[in-house]
């Protein structure tokens, strides 16, 4: 078994959904880490799930509606993790709901992290928006030190874990003019 995965999930033609996606793209530019293999996942859905079982552990970045200003980034766990609603599934893609309830009903192993990253908007379209591509190098930033310090760590460093209370979460503020 691998030691960790780092993978990006998103899709492309939704604008800021793909900032994990541009991050983990920036990441591999510069290297990537010796002891960590990196994946676009894109929309791959139970795609992940099979790789999830090769890992150790795993750390997967995410566009998500986190109610706070854009390109905030969260670290949390599956177990902080609770949608608000349901995710419908298609022909082509998943929630990432789905894939972790399927990775825990497949009982894979992996130690999971979840990192956020509050999206500016979410709309059909090419490529991310002015503002989260001018944020960019500081998301990047701040998604490098999270992984750095997992695979120093080990895990789970409560410093700087930070659950989002998903019962309270909002779709008012920067995307509620997207959703519609």
């Amino acid at each position: 078994m691998n030691r960790m995965l780092v993978a990006a999930v998103g899709g492309e033609l939704a604008t800021d959904d793909a900032v994990g996606l541009h991050v983990l793209r920036r990441l591999q530019a510069v290297g990537g880490y010796p002891d960590a293999d990196l994946l676009d996942a894109g929309t791959a859905g139970f795609d992940l799930v099979a790789r999830l079982s090769q890992y150790e552990r795993a750390v997967i970045l995410d566009a998500a509606l986190l109610g706070a200003p854009p390109g905030t980034v969260r670290a949390f766990t599956p177990a902080d993790y609770r949608p608000k609603r349901p995710a419908p599934l298609s022909g082509h893609t998943i929630s990432l709901d789905s894939v972790l309830s399927a990775a825990r009903y497949l009982d894979v192993n992996s130690e999971l992290l979840l990192v956020g990253i509050q999206p500016s908007r979410v709309t059909p379209g090419y490529g991310l928006s002015p503002e989260m591509q001018a944020l960019l190098p500081r998301i990047t930033a701040e998604v490098d030190a999270i992984i750095r310090r997992q695979l120093l760590t080990g895990w789970m460093a409560p410093a700087w874990h930070r659950p989002f209370d998903w019962a309270q979460g909002s779709h008012s503020g920067p995307c509620a003019a997207s959703e519609d």
